[in-house]
This record gives structure tokens, C-alpha cells and sequence, in this order.
């Protein structure tokens, strides 16, 4: 077992160092991406003595989760509707900055955006943590074509940009950190990650059957199975109850061979994958033309740059009525548009004073629109039917 986990191992360390254009010897495995965010966090905070992580409401509880189960502090930044990441003319940071988290949303990245995050947060000694999550491979850079992230982490798991991949991440450690102090405390932290547990590598490899069940039965059905299976730890949650409070179901590992075969095979047709998704992109720009002046908005990055592989192509519309029947519109024709949930923080919150949010979302009311607002267009379809999904949209 060990021969072959250090064989797939260090084939995809290579693989991902490939796509990044980076060095294999910087990049680390976890059994999952939010495993990777609570180690590096938590090693940044060792090393600093720093307590506090600027992020963002508009993501999910599994990117604020590690700053919690690090021992640190969530400080939530109002984003900007241009990039849907943190804004960094509102990112006040001091001696208390841990850590700020660029998060490429949906696979959105932006020179001036991002620069302009690491030279506020490097001049107070904090870290640039990139969440890339929603773009496997991909760095967000400068004009210089240099990364822009201190450390940045990167997902293969469910509904993220690899088909057919459901457990497994990477984290890149930058050589090229100022701090070699954190730098060393981060490496040091990642390589000494145990295996996985064996109930949680068992459940990985049941995963894809156990799901098949659960949507072929009826609705009420498959949820119970669901549930049962949860309870006897038997399935593996994409978000489980205890990451919906804040907490952790798994201390951080290693992934095993199979999730690393898993995720080598579907890099396999990541090109194809993101060519597929720069079509769809540059199909919805096409096809929404004037109406994302008059009645849609587009964040102007999608916009101003060449058709990035986007997990999901992100309309704005007037109003959470607006959005919930532009998201049944698309289902109708067949197609995946997930619901983003209200109020923030995907899949929902089970204890909002757990992050910090008993007292509503009103410090943060881009976020807030925006989650109202939302539409999540599909990327994963053929391209000659993008005109159908915003039909769907224009005829509400």
C-alpha cells in the first residue's frame, strides 16, 4: 500500500505541477482542499501568533470552517461585484492579520484584484491564502505572469471542475514566500499529514454507487437512505451536519491511491473539460449581449478578460423571486442550476453564532444582494445549447 501510494502520489504532485507551470517538490496532498485551508492556517498561526482571517460570506461553510477548526478568527469582507472575492479597498488588515483568502470564485480570476490583495496583506506580514477550489491547476497571477498567492489550495472534490472526482486536494506551498519562518512551518505541517482514516477511505470508495441509489429511488426515499447511511458513517457527506456548525468530521490526511488514481484519470480530460467551459463562457457572453447592460449583470472579470474555464457562469437578476424561477426555468430543459442558499454561506448554516453571524448579514449587503440575486448557469453542457438556457431566462 505504501509503494503505490507514493507511486499515484507523486504522479499527481507531477501532474499538478505540470498544470501550474510550478515545481512538483511545492505541492502537497490532502484527503480534502478544506483539510489542506485548516493546516496551512493553522501552521500560519503557530508561526505568527496572529489570530484573525479576512475571507468572505459568498462561499461555502467548508472555506470558513478551517479558519475556525484552526483556532482563528473569521473577519468577514464585504465582496466585490466585479470579481466575487474579497474587495480589497474594504480588507483593513494589522498586527492581528493571520492570513487573507483570495478565493477564485467559480474559477473568476483577476490580475488587479488579486495584486492588489497581496500588496495590502504583505505589508502588514500576512499570508495570501488562494482558495482555487473551483479551478483545479489554475494560479491567479500578476502582471507579471507570477503567482500571485502565498499558498494556495485546490480541489478535486464534488461539483467541483473534475468530472467524476469526488474526494482528494492539493495544496502549493509558494518557494518564493517572504516569510520562511511560516513557509517552513506550512511544509513541515503538510508533510507529516497521517493516512486516511480507514472507515472515511472505505466510504470514499462507496461513494459514487451509494449516490447512484440514492437519486434512482423517489425523492423522500433516497433522502432517508441518506440520512441512514450518514448516521452509521457509511457515506460520506459532501458537507456533513458538524462542517453546518462550524466543526470537522476528519482530522486532516493524506489521500489514499484510489482517490489519487481517481484524480489522475480525470486530469486526464481536464483540457477537454476547460475547453468545453471556455466555449460555454464565450456562448453565454454572446448570447446575453445587450441584456447584461438592461436587466442582467455579468461580473465585469468575466467580461474584461478571454473566456475563462468556469465552473459555473454567474447572471445576476433582479430579486430572489426572479432567481428562483430562472433556476426552475433551466432545470426544465433538463439542465443543473443549483440553488444558491439564502442566507449565506452554502449549504446553509446549522449555527450561525458558531461563525460569528447571530446578528444577520447587514455589514456585508453586496454579499447579501448578490446571494438574492444569483443565477449559476451551467458550463458542463454542449455549447449550441447555451441558447436555450438563456431563452429560458429572457422569457421570465
Amino acid at each position: 500500500m505504501a509503494s503505490g501510494l507514493a507511486e499515484s502520489a507523486s504522479a499527481l504532485r507531477l501532474r499538478m505541477a505540470q498544470l501550474s507551470n510550478t515545481s512538483e517538490d511545492d505541492w502537497y496532498l490532502v484527503s480534502k482542499a478544506r483539510q489542506g485551508m485548516q493546516m496551512v492556517l493553522r501552521a500560519s498561526g503557530q508561526a505568527t501568533h496572529r489570530s484573525e482571517v479576512l475571507t468572505q460570506l459568498f462561499t461555502c461553510v467548508t472555506a470558513i470552517d478551517p479558519i475556525l477548526t484552526a483556532g482563528l478568527e473569521p473577519r468577514y469582507v464585504d465582496i466585490d461585484p466585479n470579481t466575487l472575492s474579497v474587495d480589497p479597498s474594504l480588507a483593513r488588515m494589522d498586527e492581528r492579520t493571520c492570513a487573507v483568502v483570495l478565493q477564485n470564485t467559480f474559477g473568476i480570476t483577476n490580475v488587479e484584484s488579486a495584486t492588489a490583495l497581496r500588496e495590502a496583506a504583505h505589508a502588514v506580514g500576512a499570508l495570501v491564502l488562494e482558495d482555487s477550489a473551483h479551478c483545479v491547476g489554475r494560479l491567479a497571477t500578476d502582471a507579471g505572469q507570477n503567482p500571485v498567492a502565498d499558498v494556495s489550495v485546490h480541489s478535486f472534490g464534488v461539483e467541483k471542475i473534475l468530472a467524476g472526482t469526488y474526494f482528494g486536494g492539493a495544496v502549493w506551498v509558494n518557494p518564493a514566500m517572504e516569510n520562511k519562518v511560516v513557509e517552513q512551518t506550512v511544509r513541515e505541517a503538510l508533510a507529516a499529514l497521517p493516512p486516511m482514516e480507514a472507515t472515511f477511505e472505505r466510504a470514499t470508495r462507496k461513494y459514487r454507487n451509494q449516490m447512484r441509489m440514492i437519486t434512482h429511488l423517489p425523492h423522500a426515499a433516497g433522502q432517508a437512505l441518506r440520512a441512514k447511511w450518514e448516521r452509521k458513517g457509511t457515506l460520506e457527506p459532501a458537507v456533513s451536519e458538524q462542517e453546518r456548525r462550524g466543526e470537522t468530521n476528519h482530522e486532516p490526511s493524506i489521500p489514499s491511491p484510489w482517490v489519487c488514481e481517481q484524480a489522475l484519470a480525470a486530469l486526464d480530460g481536464l483540457q477537454d473539460n476547460e475547453a468545453n467551459r471556455r466555449a460555454c463562457v464565450r456562448a453565454y457572453l454572446e448570447e446575453l449581449g445587450e441584456n447584461v447592460a438592461r436587466d442582467l449583470r455579468v461580473p465585469a472579470a468575466i467580461r474584461q478578460t478571454h473566456a475563462q474555464p468556469l465552473l459555473r457562469f454567474p447572471v445576476f437578476v433582479n430579486g430572489q423571486s426572479k432567481a428562483d424561477a430562472a433556476i426552475a426555468a433551466i432545470a426544465s430543459l433538463g439542465f443543473y442550476a443549483p440553488a444558491w442558499p439564502r442566507p449565506l454561506l452554502v449549504p446553509g448554516m446549522l449555527d450561525a453564532s458558531a461563525y460569528g453571524l447571530s446578528q444577520g448579514f447587514e455589514d456585508w449587503p453586496v454579499s447579501q444582494r448578490l446571494s438574492s440575486d444569483i443565477v449559476c448557469l451551467p458550463t458542463d453542457i454542449d455549447p449550441s445549447r447555451v441558447h436555450e438556457v438563456v431563452q429560458a431566462i429572457h422569457n421570465l
